[in-house]
């Protein structure tokens, strides 16, 4: 199993190096966003 594992991550790498930049992107761009304009609490004490 880890052969075929080691085979797609081998075969696959550009890829999956792309998206992984696209995810961490968009991530960053909502925590950053997240940052800027944090959301209202829902209760008065954040519970």
């Amino acid at each position: 199993m880890s052969g075929d594992l080691d085979e797609i991550l081998k075969n696959n790498r550009p890829q999956l190096i792309e998206w992984l930049r696209d995810e961490y992107l968009t991530l960053l761009d909502q925590h950053i966003i997240e940052a800027k304009h944090p959301r209202k609490k829902p209760f008065k004490n954040g519970i």
